[in-house]
């Protein structure tokens, strides 16, 4: 083929004559290509990858890359990596990484040109004047290119970037003065009201005033210039000269096309104007970035002024823009008014958003794929995101088309062999759901193709110049779109089986048996009327057969007979059908019978489901979550140990800053502003061998002398890009110490060669004598270019397939696979070590591969400096400290390691295999009161508990990223956010310990991944039965008539079962506990659940703390309760109950384990390690850690040690009392015996063995998981919900905090009394079919009524157990009946000579309370009593309010004398004894104790006949 020869601004160019024959050749060679560019300065290779060139020319180097692009649209990927921090804390360098599209290159011979191909080619023409002014204005173009740097190149669709609400309201405010100053008023309003599509728009109120609104949603940078510039347009008319000329000169620019497509029903004048004010709303954002000064705007006059005398047009859209900038409006221009019809600016079209959501969504996958390390995954999502880069037209779609079709088939194929396996029987792996859901990502993110076939319309064809493979394209894209939904549908049929599979090992088999049993008591009944009898017991009302079989007996279409038989047939039918095995929950999961109310939604736990898929998966959840705490306990002992042998004989253990000073310090750390920026902060951080700061600063003292000597400067060391020219012009004058030219050379970029070259010789002198090898170097660069080796060969067969174009798809595949591995090990070559290209074998380490040097000697005997840490030194010469130190860097490692690729969010050296930056964990008031005093203190505890804060911003959620309206979340990381270090717990054990058990949840919750997220994929798609609200199936009247029985049905995503999942896992799997609610009062900003926390918090200690009263009643109250569940016999019976009780007491009971890190007690470690106090493990771990015991106790939750004590009492004996009701049996079944020849129970078995409980290890029917969760069902069924991991999602919301306060146990005690709305309920966290207690006590008096005879015995032992808990309630009310009779007679003795004693108060205040509480759920007029309030906060907040204004009544009362009678003395004194209050006493003193905690309930303990009088009120 002839060579073509091509022209640049009219002259012949080597450099395109050179490249574009180079990539017309038919097998266009990349490393030539390469070779060429790097030749013209046009890109540099450094790390590995490929760069746009960074010199003095790199405005030309970008436009060059432009222009290739021009010509061969999408060869080249181009992004802004934006400013980064090189290691050692280096300042900030500014970078744009380059890559060639191979699929583009390959198909270059398959494009047409507007030019025959051997032709030549005139790009543009540019006389020489024109081009010395082009080179004066270098900066401008480079000014440009930052607005297009702030976009990134996946962003390079709009308009503009977005900005900060902060940027826009500072714009609007400096040009709503300067229209202001010439008499024209513009306000400007941030709205809600706007169209998604609409970022902001500007409607004429007047001649010479109109208003500008803003939508809040987004903030463009060019908005507010595009607005304003709208009247700016008005004001000057249409035919103002300026006017006019921006107009040509935008005439067939890509500004009026992109307008056009935007505005498609724009016409005439109003399309003109919206064309021109988005070129000046562009150019304003330019000018902003640059932000010029005065006499930079003179210049720029001064410029435009000679381009003019050389025939060049000046930027009239610039000039406009650059007139509002500086006010420069001159209102004797002003000829025309302000439009009143509304112009808008809108943000991107259909087709831009959807290109951005997918842009997205690959740089989120391409994430997942580095985390996982998956070569293949990588290599997917990289040649997704070099096609998407260059994604501008409808005709770019074409490549993009053909890598979709390619992935989609790739996903196919992996899809089919996954399937395969299903069906071989085999399950799927956690490593096989994740790599499943992160292929469902994929195609999820190609519902871009779907919007595509609407576009390739006949219209579009003719649009697109590439017509000659638009068939081949359409047909290829409708295949696509036809093979993913056709996935979407494979997705489902492989993740319901393998969720089948995960779900089925948290079935309880207890209660199939449970079903057995009500099965058997129907067919062992005496005769046909009691088995009906007890069948009508078990009936589920809402069967369609059920209804059906009822018509046929009231139509006489059956015999009594016959339908008593059909009866009990249908009911063991039922009954059978309940069962739950894998293959039913496989069905469960394809389609749900019927969705969750309302109330379950915002009341229930998940686990309260009566669907069981989902009862099963919150169990998996919690599974999971407890196999990381039983790390985190294993790591709570061995921190405890360490604690204790550091602080035996240390005074002083209150002040931690004190006690673990030694093994602190700070070290300067740049971190990133939200706004994009940059600030250096002071970080704490553990001792490390190496003094990173003196390094630091060695190294930044070194970098300044080296340029001072070679006069070596970098871009950043500039304000200004126009700046950074006048000193690379300046580098050909520079002269040293001698006087003589230093840098001589034919170009610029040869002469900054140069410089960067001398430079860079003193740095490396400086780290020969500052830094030494890893220890490990040598061996990890060997094992690397071995890996790179094996690659190459691996390559080789498949490269030249590749150049014979003989490879097949499964082959070109694996090369791509192995492509992007190849790369990825290059580039870490590359900054890591370098290779002599004359001797392979001696390899030089850099980066990560060295570390600062520790006095280590050089090759001529020299010593190299030393940083080695002298506190790390006092350190290792402690024993003590030593011991303590490592351990702590153990465990503080390890934890790290498990945060898996989320510990790249932890900022440390390339040298280190760990951060020794403490954990982000918020400094507690008591030790910020003792580091930093009470004022600093009270200041903090205002702003955290006001607002959301560094530190606990994730708990009220984050801003996911969204592909297709679906957010995509990820497992947080805690605590390792950078924050300043005065903020930060030097707590080291508190910190390290909280840091372990986060690790470990980390790593159980992300082996779980694939399976969460297969949970809401599967109930987002299930189709749901549509029920009446009597639960009854609403059918298809339609299929009906046609003699179909088919349920109506709604999507899954609408059903309050998906909605409760979501919140559920947000809750506990995303930790984002609260659903954020944040409002501005008198300009500060409040974060809602913060203040209903802080307001909860105060009523709880008004209410409860020190109030005998309260605790008591809830001790008896529990107790009574726990006692019913005794009686039952079904979990713990009544002598278990008492031997529970026994051994609680006889261990030390709450108290033994005061003060300590981790329980030593047996009775301690036995709540600890069955979480009898669900959640408590969580909650406590490394908290409240270090100190003395007083200062322990000294804290609010110490102030409910009632209410704690009674909890810790009735919850931990039950679980002891479960214990000893277990037997414990070896593998064969066969029951062990205890040293005396008694049985052996679960307690018994239990011991401790080297301080740490253990369990006899010949028992073999014990599961710990599955106690646990029954332990849980039981405790949340007798005591109320109070964890968080079953919290009601109400409780997410501010306002549910308050309505729930002491509301905990009315939802489970109403569960347990009436059941879920099911004649009986699975229950898979207890292992037992439950029915409400009364609904059993109730079907047994109706039966008994109608049959006039105690059906008891005919009950099963489900119904019997559950009438023994509804009599023991009764048993205890008529007691509390007799006890008020008793005192009432003893009240009315007139011998008595202290009726009113405070025992008897006492006894009938607890007496009273305790009827009221288990009348609640029978009697409406205690129910009202209970719930009247719509929160417990009302009376405190009143109580409050009334202390205040009477402490300004007695302030003016005796302050002024009671100046003018404004008070009376009745609101100062008691006019009458009232209560413990006599005549004459202070009422403030009464309101003083009611509205300060611990007085209140000192207060009211002493008066329970005042507490009594009160309750009855």
């Amino acid at each position: 083929m002839k060579r073509c020869q091509f022209y640049l601004h009219g002259r012949p160019s080597k450099f395109l004559t050179d490249l574009y024959n180079a990539i017309e050749r038919p097998r266009p060679d990349i490393n030539m290509i390469h070779d060429i560019l790097k030749n013209y300065n046009v890109i540099q290779q450094r790390y590995g990858q490929m760069f746009i060139y960074q010199g003095e020319d790199s405005s030309i180097a970008l436009n060059h890359v432009r222009r290739i692009n021009r010509r061969y649209p999408g060869l080249i990927a181009y992004e802004y990596k934006g400013q980064t921090t090189s290691r050692f804390g280096k300042g900030l360098n500014e970078k744009y990484t380059f890559k060639i599209n191979t699929n583009v290159l390959n198909n270059v011979k398959n494009m047409t040109f507007p030019e025959d191909i051997e032709s030549v080619f005139v790009e543009e023409q540019e006389n020489a004047a024109a081009r010395e002014l082009r080179d004066m204005r270098i900066a401008e173009q480079s000014m440009s290119e930052q607005v297009r740097r702030a976009n990134t190149s996946e962003n390079k669709n709009k308009f503009a970037a977005e900005e900060t609400k902060n940027e826009s309201e500072r714009k609007a405010a400096k040009l709503k003065k300067n229209f202001a100053d010439v008499g024209v008023q513009i306000n400007v309003e941030y709205t809600n009201d706007l169209n998604e599509d609409v970022s902001a728009n500007i409607t004429g109120t007047g001649p010479r005033s109109a208003v500008v609104k803003v939508n809040n949603s987004y903030f463009q940078e060019d908005d507010i210039y595009h607005e304003f510039g709208h009247a700016y347009i008005d004001l000057l008319g249409m035919q103002n000269p300026l006017v006019r000329e921006a107009l040509r000169q935008l005439k067939g620019s890509y500004i009026e096309e992109k307008v056009l497509e935007t505005y498609p029903n724009l016409k005439g004048v109003k399309l003109q104007k919206e064309i021109l004010a988005t070129a000046i709303g562009i150019e304003g954002a330019k000018i902003e970035k640059k932000n010029p000064s005065k006499l930079q705007i003179i210049l720029n006059k001064i410029y435009r002024a000679v381009g003019k005398l050389l025939g060049i047009s000046q930027n009239s859209a610039a000039v406009l823009a650059e007139n509002m900038f500086a006010g420069n409006l001159n209102s004797e221009y002003f000829v025309g008014s302000i439009s009143g019809f509304t112009q808008e600016s809108k943000d991107k079209n259909a087709l831009d958003k959807k290109i951005e959501e997918v842009k997205i969504y690959t740089r989120q996958l391409k994430k997942i794929a580095e985390s996982r390390n998956d070569s293949a995954s990588k290599a997917r999502a990289q040649s997704l995101e070099e096609t998407l880069e260059n994604i501008k037209s409808l005709e770019d779609f074409i490549s993009f088309i053909d890598i979709s079709a390619d992935i989609t088939s790739n996903i196919a194929n992996k899809y089919n062999l996954l399937e395969k396996k299903l069906k071989a029987g085999e399950k799927l792996s956690s490593k096989d759901m994740a790599a499943v859901s992160e292929l469902n990502q994929y195609i999820r993110g190609f519902d871009i193709l779907e919007g595509l076939e609407t576009l390739f319309t006949t219209e579009s064809q003719r649009m697109v110049k590439r017509t000659d493979s638009f068939n081949s394209t359409y047909d290829k894209l409708g295949a696509v779109v036809k093979q993913r939904r056709a996935l979407e549908d494979q997705y489902l049929r492989i993740i319901i089986p393998a969720q089948a599979d995960f779900l089925t090992p948290y079935i309880s088999q207890e209660v199939n048996d449970d079903i057995d049993s009500l099965i058997r008591n129907i067919r062992e009944q005496d005769d046909v009327d009691a088995s009906f009898m007890a069948a009508n017991r078990h009936l589920n009302t809402k069967d369609l057969k059920y209804i059906e079989l009822e018509k046929n007996f009231k139509d006489n279409r059956i015999t009594e007979k016959q339908y008593q038989q059909d009866f009990i047939d249908l009911v063991i039918g039922q009954l059978e059908d309940s069962k739950l095995h894998r293959d039913k929950l496989q069905q469960i999961l394809t389609r749900a019978h019927r969705d969750k109310s309302s109330f379950s939604y915002w009341l229930d736990p998940l686990v309260y489901s009566n669907d069981n898929a989902m009862q099963l998966f919150a169990l998996a959840v919690k599974d999971a979550l407890y196999k990381g705490d039983e790390r985190s306990r294993d790591t709570m002992y061995e921190m405890q140990k360490l604690y204790n042998e550091f602080t035996e004989g240390v005074t002083g253990v209150d002040n931690v800053l004190k006690l673990y000073g030694d093994f602190l310090e700070d070290i300067k750390s740049w971190v990133r502003n939200e706004d994009g920026g940059y600030r250096q902060i002071d970080r704490k951080a553990i001792i490390q061998p190496i003094d990173m700061n003196r390094y630091q600063s060695s190294k930044q003292q070194a970098i300044q002398k080296a340029k001072n000597e070679t006069y070596f400067r970098e871009r950043k060391d500039f304000e200004s890009d126009e700046l950074f020219e006048d000193y690379l012009n300046s580098i050909d004058s520079y002269k040293g110490a001698d006087g003589k030219v230093v840098y001589k050379a034919q170009t610029r970029a040869e002469l900054y060669r140069l410089v960067r070259r001398a430079f860079g010789e003193r740095m490396g002198q400086w780290r020969q004598e500052n830094t030494v090898p890893i220890p490990e170097a040598q061996a990890i660069m060997k094992k690397h270019e071995s890996k790179i080796s094996d690659l190459y060969k691996r390559m080789s067969p498949l490269r030249k397939k590749a150049a014979e174009n003989t490879i097949t798809d499964i082959e070109l595949d694996e090369l791509n696979t192995l492509e992007i591995e190849l790369s990825g090990l290059e580039d870490w070559r590359q900054t890591n070590y370098y290779v002599n290209p004359r001797f392979p074998d001696d390899l030089t380490p850099k980066g990560s591969l060295i570390k600062p040097s520790q006095g280590e000697k050089m090759a001529n005997g020299r010593k190299r400096k030393d940083y080695s840490s002298a506190k790390y030194a006092a350190i290792m010469a402690d024993p003590k400290k030593k011991k303590f130190y490592e351990g702590l860097i153990k465990i503080y490692k390890d934890s790290q390691n498990r945060l898996g690729s989320a510990a790249s969010q932890l900022a440390k050296e390339n040298f280190n295999d760990m951060s020794y930056f403490l954990p982000s964990i918020r400094k507690i008031d008591k030790d910020r009161a003792i580091e930093q005093g009470i004022i600093s203190t009270a200041k903090e505890w205002w702003v955290d508990g006001l607002d959301i804060t560094e530190t606990d911003k994730h708990i009220y959620g984050q801003e996911w990223e969204t592909i297709g309206g679906k957010e995509r979340k990820v497992v947080p990381a805690l605590y390792t956010n950078p924050i300043d270090g005065k903020d930060v717990s030097v707590d080291l054990v508190s910190s390290i310990l909280q840091f372990a058990a986060m690790a470990n949840t980390y790593e159980a919750k992300a082996d779980i991944q694939g399976q969460v997220q297969a949970m809401v994929d599967i109930i987002e798609s299930r189709k749901t039965d549509l029920t009446s609200p009597s639960g009854i199936k609403i059918m298809n009247s339609l299929a009906k008539g046609l003699g179909i029985e088919q349920p109506r049905f709604k999507e899954g995503f609408e059903t309050n079962n998906f909605k409760h999942l979501i919140s559920f896992l947000d809750q506990n799997y995303y930790d984002q506990k609260t659903i954020k609610k944040q409002f501005t009062l008198l300009g500060k900003q409040f974060e809602a659940n913060k203040l209903s926390g802080k307001l909860a918090g105060y009523t709880a200690m008004n209410a409860l703390s020190f109030n005998l009263l309260q605790g008591f009643n809830q001790n008896v109250l529990d107790n009574i309760i726990g006692w019913s569940e005794a009686s039952a016999g079904q979990f713990i019976d009544k002598k278990s109950a008492i031997k529970g009780k026994q051994a609680y007491w006889k261990g030390g009971g709450a108290f033994s384990d005061l003060g300590k890190i981790a329980p030593n007690s047996f009775v301690g470690q036995i709540a600890d390690e069955y979480d009898v106090i669900q959640g408590s493990f969580k909650d406590n771990i490394g908290r409240n850690v270090t100190g003395s015991t007083a200062k322990k106790l000294f804290s609010s939750d110490a102030l409910f040690f009632l209410q704690h004590g009674a909890e810790h009492e009735v919850q931990v004996s039950r679980a002891l009392g479960m214990l000893e009701f277990m037997k414990a049996k070896d593998k064969d079944g066969k029951q062990l015996k205890n040293p005396d020849g008694s049985d052996m129970t679960m307690l018994d078995a239990h011991s401790q063995v080297n301080g740490r409980l253990k369990i006899d290890e010949r028992v073999a029917n014990f599961d710990k998981m599955r106690f646990i969760n029954r332990l849980h069902g039981i405790n949340k069924r007798t005591n109320g919900v109070y964890n968080e991991f079953d919290s009601a999602h109400l409780k997410r919301h501010w306002y549910g905090k308050l309505v729930m306060l002491f509301r905990g146990w009315m939802v489970p005690g109403y569960r347990r009394r009436f059941g879920h709305g099911e004649t009986w309920h699975a229950d898979h966290e207890l292992g037992a079919l439950t029915q409400g207690t009364y609904i059993t006590f109730y079907k047994m008096l109706r039966d008994s009524l109608k049959k006039q005879s105690n059906q008891y015995k005919n009950l099963s032992d489900l119904e019997k157990q559950n009438v023994k808990r509804v009599m023991t309630e009764i048993y205890t009310f008529g007691s509390t009946l007799l006890l008020a009779a008793g005192a009432a007679a003893f009240l009315a003795d007139p011998d008595d000579e202290e009726p009113n004693s405070w025992a008897l108060n006492f006894l009938l205040y607890q007496n009273r309370r305790l009827q009221s509480e288990l009348m609640f759920y029978i009697n409406p007029s205690e129910t009202w009593r209970l719930t009247k309030s719509p929160t417990a906060t009302i009376r405190p907040l009143e109580n409050i309010g009334a202390f205040l204004l009477s402490t300004l009544e007695n302030i003016y009362y005796f302050g002024t004398g009671n100046l003018g009678g404004l008070v009376s003395d009745s609101d100062i004194y008691y006019q009458r004894a009232s209560g413990k209050n006599k005549k004459g006493e202070l009422k403030w003193d009464n309101k003083l104790e009611k509205a300060i905690p611990i007085l209140k309930g000192v207060s009211g303990s002493k008066t329970p006949g005042e507490a009594l009088k009160w309750f009855n009120m």
